[in-house]
């Protein structure tokens, strides 16, 4: 399948930006549209991509109707998005919409980094993988879960250079969920600062080399995107789009970038998990 990645120009010392981002969004769909004929089958969105549901609502006029899954998030830069929103409903949420239909998955994000997880918070993220939890959709028979930003923290790289889940009495619900899934989506709302860890724990995700990962299990590819703050970050499109399969990181097909955005496209085969 082809998998779209989007990433956006952020700016810390003006973080109102993000409005723009609905426009950037169609606009560089639509150009591929008209290059291509059609439009990617998976696409995912860095964070902060609507700020009300306002942007949420033009998304489904311009794109709801077409055949696309298309991961988004709603959220103000100005919001925290570990508390619940006090005006706007759906605030903080996540949806994926296209193929007429407009589905909100929960729970909202739960935690940012290793400074803010605790095992009640990282058990609510596994809980919304699990098969019949909310964090996840279904698209052309493939099960797609979602980890928001830090939640990927639900890893840890160990002093030995392994990864582990972070809670023992996580792991064996983690693996299951883990083997449910086809697709991991990880969109991030700037790029990470430890770069190097970031890379350890998508690695050992897409491969299952987890401590205690049973073996023979089916594990999901891993898609990430994120934006770049312009004030302190460089722009790149290979530090901030992956996808990984089988410890592999795959190369785009299609490059296209702005200013303001980076757009990349990846042929993904991706291997149904065994029934």
């Amino acid at each position: 399948m082809d998998i779209g990645l989007l990433s956006f120009r952020f700016d810390s010392n003006y973080p109102r930006v993000t409005q723009h981002y609905i426009a950037w969004l169609v606009e560089a769909l639509q150009k591929y549209e008209d290059q291509e004929g059609g439009l990617p089958e998976l696409v995912l969105c860095a964070g902060f991509t609507c700020m009300d549901p306002n942007g949420l609502s033009i998304l489904q006029r311009e794109l709801g109707h077409k055949r696309i899954s298309l991961g988004i998030e709603m959220l103000d830069p100005g919001d925290d998005p570990l508390v619940e929103p006090t005006g706007l409903k759906g605030s903080g949420q996540f949806y994926v919409l296209g193929n007429g239909k407009c589905l909100m998955l929960g729970p909202r994000q739960q935690f940012s980094s290793t400074g803010n997880v605790d095992e009640v918070r990282a058990g609510n993220v596994v809980a919304g993988l699990a098969v019949d939890g909310g964090r996840r959709f279904s698209t052309q028979s493939l099960q797609i879960g979602w980890l928001e930003c830090g939640e990927i923290n639900l890893l840890r790289c160990q002093q030995d250079g392994s990864v582990a889940v972070r809670y023992p009495a996580l792991e064996q619900p983690f693996f299951d969920a883990m083997a449910s899934l086809d697709i991991i989506l990880n969109p991030q709302h700037t790029r990470m600062s430890r770069l190097h860890l970031l890379r350890r724990k998508v690695d050992a995700l897409s491969e299952g080399a987890i401590v205690n990962a049973p073996s023979g299990r089916h594990w999901p590819v891993y898609v990430g995107t994120a934006n770049w703050n312009e004030a302190r970050q460089r722009k790149s499109q290979g530090n901030l789009q992956s996808i990984m399969c089988n410890g592999d990181n795959l190369t785009p097909r299609i490059t296209g970038e702005t200013e303001d955005y980076i757009f990349a496209i990846y042929s993904v085969e991706v291997s149904h998990r065994p029934y």
